[in-house]
This record gives C-alpha cells, structure tokens and sequence, in this order.
C-alpha cells in the first residue's frame, strides 16, 4: 500500500537555503513543502488548504528567537510535530526547544538527506536529537544532578553552604566525610547540621536524609 507523502512547513530567513530544504522535500516520496517563509509573521499571513504534519523551524529569525513563538505555532497547528534546525548548541536553547514542545533538534550544517533522516525518526519514535544535542542535553542534566536541589533550597531556605551538605548527606557521606570534602571543621558541619535540623522540623539524621531522599524523588 503506497503511503501518502506528508506535507512539511519551513520557517527560515536565509532564502537560498530554504528553497534547497523546500526543492529537496518536493523531490523526495515521502514529503512534500506546503510553505516556505522567512517568519512566522509571514506564515500567519498564509491562507492554507493543506496544514502541514512537521514544521521545519530555525531558531534564530531575523535577530528573534524562534522558540518564544513555539506555543503560537501549537496552537494553530496542534497535531504538528516541529523539528528545530539550527548551529546553535547553546544547551539552554535545547532545553528551551524541548520543554517548549519541539520533537526534535538538527544541527546546521546538514546534508538534506540527514534532515530527511530526521523527519523519519520524528514520525516514528515520536522524537529526534542529533548525537550533538543529546550530549549537550546529558551535560545540563549531569551538572543540574551535581548541583544542590533548588526546589528542597528554596522549600526551607538553605544557605549555599547549607544545600551542599545536604546534597552530601544525600550521596551518603559522614559528617567527617563532609568537613573533609568541603575543608571545614567537623564543628562547623555539626553547627550547619543543627540549623538544617530546625529548618526540616526534624530531630535525627535518619529523618533527615529520609525527607531529603523524599524530595529528591519528587
């Protein structure tokens, strides 16, 4: 059974390179363009007969970041997946991009028949990442796990210092395990411990690391 080619939207300011996006997608079996502008003020000014099933988005648009606009693209076409194509690697804009609703994330420069690849893997598994993105996806994630908790931070007001050695209480350290990592006295722990006793309203090491492996799962 043929399949029928799925129509694509392509939202990029350098002209020549999204008439080549737009040439080759009409030339594949799979995709065909149903439009090719330079903004999405330009799209919103579009009258379309077909809504198309992926959008092919840049992120950076005439000096605008793009994905400030992911929510309005949602809404005017809410079953449409949106591939983010761009060289930035800031590993905010990923984040941004994919907490915003992005399903998936190609660096520029690319072969036209890797963003074919890509569109691929967005129909079928629903998502696509350049190995690229996903390693700077796994940094932010990686350093925001080494990093004190700022939701049990903030919920009882921990002091830096404070929301270290919870953090290391956490991993399993001792007190003098902690005076040593962070060249402090054991003293000086205990005192901090003390104060992060009253702030958690508990009385014993076990009920501490209890409500902080309790907030760390949620």
């Amino acid at each position: 059974m043929q399949k029928h080619p799925k129509p694509v939207g392509i939202i990029e300011d350098n002209v020549s390179f999204r008439s080549n996006i737009a040439d080759y997608i009409n030339l594949s079996d799979n995709y065909f363009s149903v439009f090719d502008v330079a903004s999405i003020e330009n799209l919103n000014n579009l009258k379309l007969s077909v809504k198309p099933e992926i959008i092919l988005l840049d992120i950076h648009l005439n000096g605008e970041n793009s994905l400030n606009s992911l929510d309005s693209l949602y809404q005017k076409f809410p079953e449409t997946y949106i591939l983010v194509m761009t060289g930035d690697l800031n590993e905010k804009n990923i984040l941004k991009a994919l907490e915003n609703g992005a399903k998936g994330y190609i660096n520029k420069p690319f072969e036209m028949n890797e963003l074919i690849k890509a569109m691929n893997k967005t129909f079928e598994d629903g998502s696509f990442l350049t190995p690229l993105a996903t390693t700077s996806l796994l940094n932010v994630i990686n350093n925001n796990y080494k990093k004190p908790n700022s939701s049990i931070q903030t919920a009882y007001s921990f002091t830096a210092k404070e929301s270290e050695i919870v953090e290391l209480l956490r991993q399993g350290l001792s007190y003098n395990e902690i005076a040593e990592k962070l060249k402090i006295s054991y003293h000086t722990v205990n005192h901090h411990i003390k104060s992060i006793y009253h702030k958690m309203d508990v009385n014993s090491k076990s009920k501490l690391i209890a409500e902080i492996n309790n907030t760390f799962k949620n």
